[in-house]
């Protein structure tokens, strides 16, 4: 019985081995994984949970409001322009 034991402990020798590497393996992925999180994060959340200042993206978006609302004033414009031509020709249409 007591060599039984021992033949059955050295067969399940590396078995154990090999699920202990794979272990250390996936707590050191992991613990890769959670500082580039924690990297990311603190792009985006300072400390104290307050949203970081980020002047790259607030001069982006400050520059698209610009673009859109002059967009948005042509597009006025031009509405406005379109309206005088229609009053134009409907007053052809009418004569």
């Amino acid at each position: 019985m007591n060599e039984f034991l021992k033949n059955g402990l050295l067969a399940l020798l590396p078995i154990l081995s090999s699920g202990v590497l794979y272990v250390v393996t996936v707590i050191s992925e992991m613990q890769d994984e959670i500082q580039d999180l924690k990297a990311k994060v603190s792009l985006v959340v300072t400390d104290d949970n307050k949203q970081a200042v980020n002047t790259g993206a607030e001069l982006a978006r400050e520059k698209l409001r610009q673009d859109l609302v002059s967009l948005i004033e042509q597009n006025k414009e031009d509405i406005a322009v379109n309206r005088q031509s229609i009053a134009v020709l409907e007053e052809r249409i009418s004569k």
